[in-house]
C-alpha cells in the first residue's frame, strides 16, 4: 500500500488519468462499487466497500483494503488535496479546486480547470443524500471524466501549457 500520490501525480492531467484508470478498476471490481456519498467505506453495498471517484484511487491508486474505512484526512497534504480536488471537480466546485491546486502548486492550471468545469458542468444534479453531481461526471461515467480530461487538456493547450507533448504551437 502507498501512502502518499505526492511524486507520483505531479500535473492535474495525471490526476485526472488515474482517477479514470482507478474508476474503471472498481467498475471490474467484485469487493468495490461507485457510490458518491461515501469516500472509501467498507461493507457498506452488500457487503462491498462503498468509494468515491477519489475513494477509487484510495483503493486502486493508494492500495487502501477494501475492509478499510477512510477518507482523505488519512494521507499526507498533498495527496489530501489531490482527493479533495478530484471530489470538487466532480461536483463542478471551482474556487474549491483552485484551492486545492494552489497547495499543491499547480497555480498555472487554474484557470483552464475553471474553464474546464463551466464548459462541462452546466448542469448539476443532487444526489439521495445532497450531494452535488455534475451531469458530465456522474460517479461510474468513465466516459464523462474521459471527455472532461480532454476538455481540460484543451483548455491548457490554448493557454499555452505544455501537455503530453503538445503545446499551442504544435
Amino acid at each position: 500500500m502507498r501512502d502518499t500520490l505526492k511524486g507520483f501525480i505531479t500535473n492535474p492531467i495525471m490526476l485526472l488519468d488515474e482517477v479514470i484508470k482507478d474508476t474503471q478498476l472498481v467498475k471490474g471490481s467484485e469487493y468495490h462499487v461507485l457510490d458518491v456519498d461515501f469516500w472509501h467505506s467498507s461493507n457498506q453495498r452488500k457487503g462491498k466497500c462503498a468509494v468515491c471517484n477519489a475513494g477509487a484511487i484510495m483503493a486502486f491508486g493508494l492500495g487502501a483494503s477494501s475492509d478499510d474505512t477512510l477518507d482523505p484526512d488519512w494521507y499526507d497534504d498533498a495527496t489530501q488535496s489531490m482527493l479533495l480536488a478530484v471530489d470538487h471537480i466532480r461536483a463542478g466546485r471551482e474556487k474549491s479546486v483552485a484551492c486545492h491546486f494552489r497547495r499543491l502548486g499547480w497555480d498555472d492550471y487554474i484557470r483552464p480547470m475553471e474553464l474546464a468545469i463551466a464548459a462541462s458542468c452546466m448542469d448539476q444534479a443532487e444526489t439521495p443524500s445532497g450531494s452535488n453531481v455534475c451531469m458530465s461526471m456522474e460517479v461510474g461515467s468513465v466516459e464523462g471524466w474521459i471527455a472532461f480530461r480532454d476538455i481540460f487538456r484543451q483548455f491548457c493547450i490554448l493557454d499555452g501549457l505544455c501537455v503530453d507533448g503538445l503545446s499551442a504551437e504544435s
